[in-house]
């Protein structure tokens, strides 16, 4: 569940994110084809249409930003997220300790198993020799 929490946010915050880059870059684009536009408004302080498209602008620009900023939270918040909970890693690092107990209780046992073979081999030859002997 987590881990689709984690993409979710990831690719929406990417979409938003790049979403608000493209408004920035429209209402650069428009800001910049009517830059005359803009300078004769501040300069000239007269015609109320003019300001009335620089404020439509500066409100597309704060807009696009408030966006932006959204969909980084959205990306940071995606990148921040662990794939796993805790509850789940922590019954894997059982998982693995119960099985790596289990691999050194079987080569313990191998190991006793072989060190008695020898032992019993041992046993059998001295006493061959010891028979030998009598």
């Amino acid at each position: 569940m987590l881990k689709f929490l984690k993409s979710a946010l990831l690719i929406l915050g990417a979409i938003v994110t790049l979403g608000a880059i493209g408004l920035i870059l429209f209402y650069f684009r428009l800001s910049s084809q009517s830059i005359n536009t803009i300078v004769s408004a501040a300069l000239a302080c007269k015609s109320n249409q003019d300001i009335h498209f620089f404020d439509a602008t500066t409100t597309g620009v704060l807009i696009a930003a408030a966006v932006a900023l959204a969909g980084g939270l959205l990306l940071g918040i995606g990148i921040g997220l662990p794939r796993r909970t805790f509850k789940a890693k922590l019954e894997a690092q059982q998982a693995n300790d119960a099985a790596e107990a289990k691999e050194a209780a079987e080569k313990a046992a191998a190991k006793a198993a072989k060190d008695a073979q020898e032992a019993a081999e041992k046993a059998a030859a001295q006493a061959a020799k010891d028979a030998a002997k009598n």
